[in-house]
């Protein structure tokens, strides 16, 4: 049986890691640009309470099998919104992939900030397909390289 995966805040040390992940998927990002980027998420001082954040994902070792970074918003179409940015995962094979335990994050996130609804996007922005495949609701979203659902 294999160890599940374990979705949890990102640490510093994990921004240095969660780097080959972002390099796999858009090579142009240099470790500067993301460590940058991912610094005042992580750092809480610089954040207004928890309205943002970041998110890795490992089987209990080193390793991370994905991540994402977060914001909550308001908009008038969704609501209270969590929004899922620079999400990446390892392309896994079968029904437990990283991707999966990552929609599962952002979901426990979002009803931990009180959210209406999800928005993700993906650093892949290429991507064509929607892992979010069980959430059949989606007139009402716009067309760019990302998903979004309300929370029932």
């Amino acid at each position: 049986m294999s160890t599940p995966f374990v979705a949890r805040e990102m640490t510093r040390t994990d921004a240095q890691r969660a780097y080959a992940l972002v390099e796999a998927i858009r090579p142009n990002i240099t470790l500067d640009n993301w460590l940058n980027h991912i610094k005042p998420l992580i750092e809480r001082e610089s954040t207004t309470g928890r309205d943002a954040g970041a998110i890795v994902l490992s089987a209990g070792g080193d390793y991370l099998y994905g991540a994402f970074t977060y914001r909550l918003w308001t908009t008038l179409a969704l609501g209270r919104t969590l929004m899922v940015d620079d999400f990446c995962a390892v392309g896994l094979a079968g029904e437990r992939t990283p991707a999966h335990a990552l929609f599962a994050a952002a979901d426990e996130v979002a009803q931990q900030h009180e959210c209406e609804a999800v928005c993700v996007k993906f650093l892949d922005g290429d991507r064509a397909e929607q892992n979010w495949h069980s959430y059949a609701d989606g007139a009402a979203y716009v067309p760019i390289p990302a998903v979004a659902k309300r929370i029932d």
